[in-house]
């Protein structure tokens, strides 16, 4: 199996800390309202803002590629994928996917794999020509933009 770590971006990880950053201060509002006025239904509002900051730090820590036999796989916190290299048609590199679903990437400038009957997904690899190194080398057939 070959791994291959998430590029991250300043305006991703900033973006990311100023969440986590405000989350937290509201946190500890809750919180000092809650030991202060005995107001526990605010526990309702902390869960939620827990979930929030665990799932971006989640994400920020746990992106990454592999390559296992013949298959892509990818983990970005909760969500996790596996596309077989011989669906791919295509590699476009240094694109950024704007919209879309399927984006477990923190970086702009990653490479959108094109797969199975017209469905795409966006990647950040830190090592792109290592990820297409290794696809080309179970399906050379891959063309590559």
């Amino acid at each position: 199996m070959m791994i291959y770590p998430a590029k991250k971006d300043a305006l991703t990880g900033i973006t990311y800390l100023i969440i986590v950053i405000i989350c937290t201060m509201v946190m500890g509002l809750v919180v000092d309202g809650i030991l202060r006025d005995g107001h526990n239904g605010l526990f309702f509002v902390l869960f939620p803002l827990a979930m929030v900051n665990g799932f971006m730090v989640w994400i920020w820590f746990d992106t990454k590629y592999m390559i296992y036999y013949d298959n892509f796989e990818y983990h970005s916190g909760p969500f996790r994928g596996k596309i077989s290299i011989d669906e791919i048609s295509r590699i476009t590199r240094n694109k950024t996917l704007w919209v879309g679903v399927r984006k477990p990437a923190l970086a702009k400038k990653g490479m959108i794999m094109h797969y199975g009957k017209g469905e795409t997904i966006y990647i950040a690899p830190a090592d792109q020509e290592g990820v297409i190194t290794a696809i080309l080398e179970i399906n050379p057939g891959i063309a590559i933009e």
